[in-house]
């Protein structure tokens, strides 16, 4: 195992890391956690020579991940209760696994495949073991947010008659989102603007990038630009179909990022958020 682990959270249920009396649940064992999966697909070979053409990109498959724990109570009256809790929250099917490490708190979203629970013969300890996969095989930090910001707005500028070298002004600094990546894989944020307007165009000023959605956003609504699922949603309203521009953003391990917005057939005082997770492999 590459760090220590401090405890184990899987769809709400805590399970601590060091064996205490009445303690209920703890692990044992985590394994899939670290590591690289299977490369996804195979590479065609070269025809008449050795050997196969390389990977334009190198994919990877989901991760299987199988956690071993025990249930350690006070009486066996509590061991059921507590192995109840566990069923009850397992049987959701799929959610969040965050993993506490002296390195810090990372997390994957995983679909529970099976949960085996040793049977207790009436004693106040039992094992447990959970058999998982992961669809992404990345893991991810905490969730960050920055923002919000206005529209762009001209500072400075100049009063005629004037002479020459002239300050036309600049666009004020508080109107931009710089989105920092130190990450070891592409960061994919999520841009949130707030309307209300007719169309709105979201600029990685950094690459050129550009998105942009040619439909009403009421005052007080918003519309979420997620270019991790590439997908334009204003609450459950699909509003991808609508975009014009879908050059999602991707920012690279290292890199930090600068995004600016501006509206059409402005109502009220739309602003601009980005929510991020730092990623690794």
């Amino acid at each position: 195992m590459d760090e220590e682990i401090i405890w184990v959270d899987l769809l709400g249920v805590t399970l601590a890391g060091a064996k205490e009396p009445d303690a209920g649940l703890i692990w044992s064992n985590l394994e899939g956690w670290w590591g690289l999966p299977d490369v996804r697909g195979t590479a065609d070979s070269i025809p008449g020579g050795h050997g196969r053409f390389p990977r334009s990109k190198v994919l990877r498959d989901s991760r299987v991940i199988t956690l071993t724990g025990h249930i350690y109570t006070g009486s066996n009256a509590e061991l059921h209760a507590v192995r109840d809790r566990l069923e009850a929250a397992l049987a959701a099917g799929a959610g969040p696994m965050r993993v506490s490490t002296v390195g810090g708190i990372w997390e994957r979203w995983v679909e529970i495949d099976t949960l085996k629970i040793d049977p207790d013969r009436g004693r106040k300890w039992t094992r447990f073991i959970v058999d998982m996969v992961a669809p992404d095989p990345r893991r991810y930090g905490p969730q960050q947010r920055l923002g919000p910001v206005g529209l762009p707005v001209i500072e400075g500028g100049l009063r005629l008659p004037k002479r020459t070298p002239w300050n036309t002004g600049r666009t004020s600094e508080a109107a931009r989102l710089l989105v920092p990546n130190p990450g070891a894989i592409a960061l994919n944020p999520v841009i949130t603007v707030s309307g209300g307007f007719d169309a709105v165009t979201v600029r990685d000023i950094t690459d050129g990038r550009r998105l942009r959605l040619e439909w009403p956003i009421p005052d007080g609504e918003f519309v979420t630009l997620d270019s991790r699922i590439r997908r334009a949603q204003m609450g459950a309203a699909e509003l991808t179909r609508w975009m014009t521009a879908r050059q999602w953003f991707a920012i690279p391990a290292g890199e930090t990022h600068e995004f600016r917005f501006d509206v059409e057939g402005r109502a009220g005082d739309p602003k601009m958020w980005a929510d991020y997770r730092i990623g690794a492999m």
